[in-house]
């Protein structure tokens, strides 16, 4: 059944794939050097024929360093403001939240990447998106390894009350990254969710999240290459009218929920290096001499 807002996304698994979107799956992991991947490439699966059209539009724009700079420079904005207007407490502590912290900065990478992505994807239905300048090789990408994702569907009753809450909260129609994998530490879980749920229900965050998606659009703008995906060239690429409507959609949202994901994957990441808000010091009793 096509895709229709509000629905939950049909995400297709790694394991799943065969074919052309295998193929698709490894190029996209090898162009950003990670270990798995992202949720909108999963979702995009489910029409083979634009995920085909969609990677070779991409292609050239992945290959460059401006690509990577602009993502990093959208992590720094969201990791700024989350630091600067959240009191964001402690998550976990010891090896676990270590290990959780390095997680939450892969995901912010993702994050990043992928809102990058899904601006300039949104434009470039519309026709080229980009700058007609040399850009410079990206290099290549060392693999980082992949998170332990769980099964968000078969873990236990209390985490599954734990992620439906979250993604009800947030109006997502689909399980975040950083909540699958958190799902094997169910502690930390709980302790992610008792910091982040209070900063979710406030303008703040909302905020956050459309500057951030502001600033990706204009990052779409400075690409050092011209994407196209307008409808035409998807019609010519096989892509049926009614999955051009459907995949137009599912981008908007699916980029709505990359902003989402960086500034949550920034506030997971700051709380479990210690948090950002100070213990009062206390002063030890003067001695006194009788």
């Amino acid at each position: 059944m096509p895709w229709r807002r509000g629905n939950r996304l049909t995400l297709l698994q790694e394991r799943e794939a065969s074919g052309r979107v295998a193929e698709v799956f490894e190029e996209l992991k090898f162009a950003l050097g990670i270990g798995y991947v992202p949720v909108p490439f999963q979702a995009f699966a489910a029409y083979p024929a634009f995920l085909d059209a969609l990677i070779k539009a991409m292609r050239p724009l992945l290959a460059t360093r401006e690509f990577f700079d602009s993502a990093a420079r959208l992590r720094a904005e969201a990791y700024t403001d989350v630091h600067n207007y959240f009191k964001v407490a402690a998550i976990g502590e010891g090896l676990s939240a270590a290990e959780a912290a390095a997680e939450m900065e892969l995901f912010g990478f993702v994050e990043s990447a992928m809102l990058l992505m899904l601006s300039v994807q949104s434009q470039a239905f519309e026709g080229p998106v980009g700058l007609d300048v040399a850009g410079h090789p990206a290099g290549l990408m060392a693999i980082m390894s992949s998170p332990d994702f769980v099964n968000s569907e078969t873990t236990s009753p209390p985490v599954k009350r734990v992620l439906d809450e979250q993604r009800h909260l947030l109006e997502l129609a689909y399980y975040s990254d950083e909540q699958r994998s958190l799902t094997h530490s169910p502690e930390l879980l709980f302790a992610y969710w008792r910091v982040l749920k209070p900063l979710l229900n406030t303008a703040i965050h909302e905020r956050m999240v459309f500057d951030i998606r502001e600033s990706a659009w204009k990052c779409a703008l400075e690409i050092p290459v011209q994407v196209n995906l307008e409808i035409a060239k998807l019609l010519e690429a096989g892509v049926g009218e009614e999955e051009i409507g459907i995949v137009g959609r599912m981008t908007e949202l699916l980029a709505r929920g990359a902003a989402i994901g960086l500034m949550n994957a920034m506030i997971g990441k700051i709380g479990m290096e210690g948090g950002n808000v100070s213990t009062p010091r206390v002063d030890e009793p003067e001695e006194r001499v009788a």
